[in-house]
C-alpha cells in the first residue's frame, strides 16, 4: 500500500534502474496492476505483497484470479512471487514457501528502538507444497550476515 522506501531497497542491492514500483491503494489496485503486468510480458519477476493488506479482503479474492495468474504465466520465464503471513493462492501455486526470520538487534540499552541496527539475521524457509514435484519437501536454511563497512 504505497509503502516501499527506494533508499532501503537500493542500500539492499536493488538496481533502482530495473525496478518498476506500481504503489496501490487496495486489493483492487492490486490486482488489476498485477494482470497487466503478466499480461504485457517482459518481467522476469513480478512480486505482489499482500502483507499489509486486511486478511478478510485477501481471502474474498476469488480462486479463479489465481488460475487466471497460473494460465497467463505458462509457458513464460516469469515469476510472480506472493508474499503474505498466509497462503493466499492456494492450489493455484506452484510453490509454497514458510520463511521464519530471527534478527538481532545491536545498540546502547538505553537507545530507543528506532536507534538499533540490525546485526544478524537468520532466515529459515520451509518448502510446504511444490506441484509437480516427488521430492519430499526439504528444509532449507540461509544465514544471512550483514557488516559494517568502515
Amino acid at each position: 500500500r504505497d509503502s516501499f522506501d527506494p533508499e532501503s531497497g537500493a542500500a539492499a542491492g536493488i538496481d533502482m534502474r530495473r525496478l518498476l514500483w506500481v504503489p496501490c491503494r487496495n486489493l483492487d489496485q492490486v490486482l488489476r496492476s498485477t494482470d497487466l503486468l503478466l499480461q504485457g510480458g517482459g518481467f522476469g519477476a513480478v512480486a505482489l505483497d499482500l502483507s499489509d493488506l486486511p486478511e478478510k479482503a485477501i481471502h474474498r479474492v476469488p480462486l479463479a484470479v489465481w488460475f487466471r495468474f497460473q494460465r497467463i504465466l505458462e509457458n513464460t520465464p516469469t515469476v510472480l512471487l506472493l508474499i503474505g503471513r498466509e497462503l493466499t493462492a492456494k492450489s493455484a501455486a506452484s510453490v509454497a514457501l514458510r520463511a521464519n526470520l530471527k534478527a538481532s538487534w545491536q545498540g546502547l540499552d538505553s537507545a530507543p528502538s528506532h536507534g538499533l541496527l540490525l546485526a544478524h539475521t537468520h532466515v529459515d524457509v520451509e518448502v510446504l507444497r511444490v506441484r509437480h514435484s516427488q521430492s519430499r519437501f526439504p528444509k532449507v536454511h540461509h544465514d544471512v550476515r550483514l557488516h559494517s563497512c568502515s
